[in-house]
C-alpha cells in the first residue's frame, strides 16, 4: 500500500491522520462543552436570577409587614411619615420587580403563576392603601384589625404564587443541572472513544510506515555491507519507487560503475608501470644534459661577475668626476656672485661721487655768493669812512676765505671727476669680468650635465649588466633545480611504478563479473628501454612550470 509512496507523503499522511483525529476530538469536545455551557448559563443567568428576584419580593413584602406592625403597635405619630415613606419605597420596588418579570416566563405554568402574582399584588396593594388611610386618620385600632385580618390574607395570597414560582425554578434548575451532568458524562465518553480511535489508527499507520521504510533500508544496508567487503556482484532487491527504492537503484548503478572502474584500473595499472619505466630512463638522460648545462652557466656567471665589477668602477669614476664638476660649478657661481657684488659696489661708488660733485657745486655757489657779499660789505665800509674800517677788515677776511673755499672746491671737483672716471673704467672692466664668469659658469654647468649623463649611462649600463648577471644566476639556479627535479621525477616514476603494482594487488581483492582486467594486465607488452621523446617533453614542461 505504501511502498510506491514517497517517505514525505507517508509522513504527511500519518500526520494528516493525527490532525484529523485531533480535529474530531476537538469538534466533539466543543459540541459537548457548548451544551454544558448552555445548561450552565440557563441555571446561572436565568433560573438563579429569577429565584433571587422572587426572594427579594418576599423579603420586601415581609419588611412592609414588619413596618406596619410597628406603626399600629407603637402608635407613635412622629415616626409615621418616615415609616410610610419606607413602605412606599418597598412597594414601588416590588411593583417594578413584578413588572420586570413580564418577559421572564416561557411556559404556560409560569405565565399562569405570574398572572396570579399580579392579581394578588393588586389586592395586596389595596389592603395596604386601606391601612395607610387608617393610620393617617389615627384609627390605629381599625388599622390593627385590618392588618390582622384582610391584610394577612392578602399577604398569604401574595406569597403563594411566589413560593410556587420558586419551586418551579428550583425544579427546572435541578433538571438543567442533571442535563449538564449528562452532557459532561457524554462528552467524556466521546472524548475517550475518539482518543482511543486516534491512538489505534496512529499506531496502525506508524507500524505500516515503519515496515515500508525499514525493509528496503535493510536491503540497501546489506548491499552497502557487500560493497564494503569488495563484492561487486551483489544487487539490491527493492521493488519500491520511493526515495529508498531510488537510493537502492542508485546503489546498484554505483556498484556497476565501480565494477567497471575496477576493471579499467586493473587494465591501466600495467600501462602505468610501463610508462613509469620509460619516464625513469628519460629522466636519467635529461639529468646528464642538465648537469652539462649547469656547468656552462656557472662559467658564464663568472664572466658576467668580472664585467659587472669593471662597469661598477667606471660608474664610480664618473660619479667622482660629477662631484668635482659640481664643486667647480659651485665655485664659478660663487665667483660670479662676487663679481656682481663688486659691480654693485662700483655703481654705488659712482652714484656717491656724483652726489659729492653736486655738493661741491653747491659749495662753489655758496663761496661765490659769500665773495659777492664781502665785496658789497667792503663797498659799504668804504662809504662809512672811519666808522666802517673795522667792518672792511672783516669783509676782506671773509672774501679771502670765500676765494680759498672756491679754490678748494675746484680742486675737489677735479679729484672727484677723476675718481668718477676711474670708477666708470673699473665698472666696465668688472662688467666684462662678470660676463666672462657667466660664460665660465655656463661652460662648467654644461660639463657637469655631460658628466651626469655619462654617469647615468654608466649606471644604467651597470644595472643592465646586473640584470643580465641576475638572469644568468637565476638560469643557473633553475638549471640546478631542474636537475634536482629530474632526480625527483625519476624517484617519483619509480614510486609510481611501485604504486601501480600495489594498485593491481589491491584491485584483485574485488569480485567482479569477469576477470577481464587481470587478463589484460597479463598480456601487456614489456617496457622499452630507450629514452622516449614524450617523457623528455613531460619533464621539460614540469621544469618550466
Amino acid at each position: 500500500m505504501f511502498k510506491n509512496l514517497s517517505i514525505s507523503k507517508r509522513l504527511i499522511a500519518a500526520f494528516s491522520l493525527n490532525v484529523v483525529m485531533l480535529l474530531v476530538v476537538a469538534v466533539v469536545a466543543v459540541t459537548k462543552m457548548s451544551t454544558m455551557d448552555a445548561n450552565t448559563q440557563l441555571i446561572v443567568s436565568d433560573l438563579n436570577h429569577k429565584i433571587l428576584e422572587f426572594h427579594n419580593l418576599k423579603d420586601r413584602a415581609a419588611h412592609v409587614a414588619v413596618i406596619l406592625r410597628d406603626i399600629v403597635m407603637s402608635a407613635d405619630a412622629s415616626q409615621i411619615d418616615a415609616r410610610l415613606a419606607k413602605i412606599d419605597e418597598l412597594r414601588e420596588a416590588n411593583n417594578k420587580g413584578i413588572a420586570g418579570m413580564a418577559t421572564m416566563f416561557y411556559t404556560e405554568k409560569g405565565k399562569a403563576l405570574y398572572r396570579s402574582l399580579t392579581e394578588a399584588n393588586v389586592v395586596y396593594s389595596k389592603e395596604l392603601d386601606t391601612i395607610r388611610t387608617l393610620v393617617r386618620s389615627g384609627d390605629f385600632a381599625q388599622a390593627k384589625a385590618e392588618l390582622m385580618g384582610p391584610m394577612q390574607k392578602a399577604q398569604v395570597a401574595y406569597f403563594s404564587p411566589l413560593d410556587d414560582l420558586m419551586g418551579v425554578g428550583k425544579a427546572v434548575s435541578a433538571k438543567e443541572a442533571a442535563d449538564a451532568n449528562a452532557a459532561y458524562t457524554s462528552a467524556r465518553l466521546w472524548l475517550m472513544l475518539t482518543l482511543l480511535a486516534s491512538v489505534v489508527l496512529s499506531v496502525i499507520a506508524g507500524l505500516a510506515i515503519v515496515r515500508s521504510v525499514t525493509r528496503p533500508v535493510k536491503a540497501a544496508a546489506e548491499g552497502a555491507t557487500a560493497l564494503a567487503r569488495g563484492d561487486l556482484t551483489y544487487r539490491v532487491r527493492v521493488d519500491s519507487t520511493d526515495e529508498i527504492g531510488r537510493m537502492a537503484t542508485s546503489l546498484d548503478t554505483a556498484i556497476d560503475q565501480l565494477s567497471r572502474l575496477v576493471r579499467n584500473i586493473q587494465s591501466a595499472s600495467g600501462a602505468i608501470d610501463n610508462a613509469a619505466r620509460e619516464i625513469a630512463q628519460g629522466n636519467t638522460d635529461l639529468s646528464q644534459r642538465t648537469e652539462e648545462q649547469a656547468a656552462s652557466l656557472e662559467q658564464t656567471a663568472a664572466s658576467m661577475e668580472e664585467l659587472t665589477s669593471t662597469v661598477r668602477q667606471n660608474v664610480e669614476h664618473a660619479m667622482q668626476a660629477r662631484r668635482l664638476s659640481q664643486e667647480a660649478s659651485g665655485v664659478a657661481d660663487a665667483g660670479a656672485q662676487s663679481v656682481r657684488a663688486v659691480i654693485e659696489t662700483m655703481q654705488a661708488m659712482a652714484s656717491a661721487s656724483a652726489r659729492m660733485s653736486d655738493m661741491i657745486s653747491a659749495i662753489e655757489g655758496i663761496a661765490f655768493q659769500t665773495n659777492i657779499l664781502a665785496l658789497n660789505a667792503a663797498v659799504e665800509a668804504a662809504r662809512a669812512g672811519e666808522q666802517g674800517r673795522g667792518f672792511a677788515v672783516v669783509a676782506g677776511e671773509v672774501r679771502t676765505l670765500a676765494q680759498r673755499s672756491a679754490g678748494t672746491a675746484k680742486d675737489i671737483r677735479e679729484l672727484i671727476a677723476a675718481s668718477i672716471q676711474q670708477v666708470q673704467d673699473g665698472t666696465s672692466r668688472v662688467e666684462v669680468a662678470g660676463q666672462t664668469m657667466d660664460r665660465i659658469v655656463v661652460s662648467v654647468r654644461r660639463v657637469n650635465e655631460l658628466i651626469a649623463e655619462i654617469a647615468a649611462a654608466s649606471d644604467e649600463q651597470a644595472r643592465g649588466i646586473e640584470q643580465v648577471n641576475q638572469a644568468v644566476t637565476q638560469m643557473d639556479q633553475v638549471t640546478q633545480q631542474n636537475a634536482a627535479l629530474v632526480e625527483e621525477a625519476a624517484a617519483a616514476a619509480e614510486h609510481m611504478r611501485q604504486q601501480a603494482a600495489d594498485l593491481v594487488s589491491e584491485t584483485s581483492k574485488f569480485r567482479v563479473d569477469a576477470d577481464v582486467g587481470l587478463s589484460r594486465v597479463a598480456t601487456l607488452p614489456e617496457p622499452r628501454r630507450e629514452t622516449p621523446a614524450g617523457a623528455g617533453a613531460l619533464i621539460a614542461q614540469r621544469a618550466a612550470a
